[in-house]
């Protein structure tokens, strides 16, 4: 849900006009358009990842008897599926508002629970 909201709101700055008609900035609108083009692609091409990882650790987490390889195991589908990342290097965070380490609710509980095990 906060990824479409992004994408429509990255949708209307990578348009050269504002809805006022002024010019926007070159560089304004190339980067709105690198991070729309990034979140089209993560819906594009990992949807199938995202999803089978976003189960994965709803499984392990509600389970309770996970082991620490399982966990292991999802947290790195989880990072394959850019269920977690950094704003400064790929310009995007789930809010669109991070500037540094982002990650998603089951990406933080399964790290939570790793370290309790």
């Amino acid at each position: 849900e906060a990824e479409l909201e992004l994408v429509l709101q990255l949708e209307a700055q990578s348009s050269p006009v504002d809805k006022d008609g002024r010019q926007r900035p070159y560089k304004v609108v190339c980067l709105a358009s690198a991070r729309r083009d990034e979140l089209r692609r993560r819906r594009d091409e990992l949807w199938q990842a995202r999803t089978e990882a976003l189960e994965t650790l709803d499984e392990l987490l509600h389970d309770g008897m996970s082991t620490i390889d399982e966990l292991a195991a999802a947290i790195s589908a989880g990072r394959s599926a850019v269920l977690e990342g950094n704003a400064s290097v790929d310009g995007i965070g789930p809010l669109g508002a991070a500037s540094e380490r982002w990650l998603t609710a089951p990406m933080f509980e399964a790290y939570a629970l790793f370290t309790a095990l």
